[in-house]
C-alpha cells in the first residue's frame, strides 16, 4: 500500500531537515566553545582559552571544540558504526566511572561524616539505605563497566575512555596541582 504525496513530502522537507541539523551543530558549537571559555576564566581550564577576538569571540575555543567534532565528520569517510561505537563506548564508560565516583564520595563523606560524631538526621540530603546503596551503585557499576569493556565492539572505548581519563589527570597534575 503506496500513501499519495509521500514523495513529494519527503523531498519538500529535506532543505528543512538540513537547516535543522546546521542550527543544532550551531548552538552546540556555542555552548561548548562558551563553556570552555567560562571554565578557563574560573581557573579550571588553561588561559588560552579565555581569549576573545575584539568582537567576544573564544576562537580558540572554538578550534578546539571543532577538534572535538571531527570522530563524526569522519563517519563519512570510515564505517559509520565503528565510529558510532567507539564515541558512544567512551561516553558510556565516562559515565559509569562519573556515578561510580558518585556511589565512592558519598559513601566516603556520610562514613567521614558519622566519625565525627554528626547524625546523618544533621544532614539536609537524606540518602536511604545507608551504607547499602553506594555500595550496591559502585558494584554495579563496576560490573557494567567490566561487562562493557569484555565486549569486543566497545574495547576500543573503554582504551578510548582510559586515555582521556589519564590525559585529564596528567594535565590537572602539569598545569594545577600545587604541593
Amino acid at each position: 500500500m503506496s500513501i499519495r504525496y509521500v514523495s513529494s513530502v519527503k523531498h519538500a522537507s529535506a532543505p528543512s531537515f538540513k537547516s535543522t541539523l546546521l542550527s543544532t551543530a550551531n548552538s552546540g558549537l556555542y555552548a561548548a566553545s562558551r563553556m570552555m571559555w567560562a571554565l578557563s576564566i574560573q581557573k579550571q581550564l588553561p588561559r588560552i582559552f579565555s581569549k576573545l577576538t575584539k568582537s567576544g569571540t573564544p576562537v580558540i575555543a572554538i578550534l578546539v571544540t571543532m577538534i572535538g567534532g571531527l570522530p563524526g565528520l569522519l563517519s563519512e569517510y570510515f564505517e559509520a558504526d565503528v565510529i558510532f561505537k567507539n564515541l558512544l563506548g567512551v561516553a558510556a564508560f565516562t559515565m559509569v566511572i562519573v556515578w561510580m565516583s558518585i556511589c565512592w564520595s558519598q559513601f566516603n563523606f556520610r562514613r567521614q561524616w558519622l566519625k565525627d560524631g554528626h547524625s546523618l538526621a544533621d544532614l539536609k540530603l537524606k540518602t536511604p539505605w545507608f551504607p547499602f546503596l553506594p555500595i550496591a551503585g559502585f558494584i554495579c557499576c563496576g560490573v557494567t563497566a567490566i561487562s562493557m569493556a569484555a565486549d569486543p565492539e566497545m574495547l576500543a572505548g573503554f582504551i578510548g575512555c582510559l586515555i582521556f581519563m589519564a590525559a585529564c589527570y596528567i594535565s590537572y597534575y602539569t598545569l594545577y596541582h600545587r604541593n
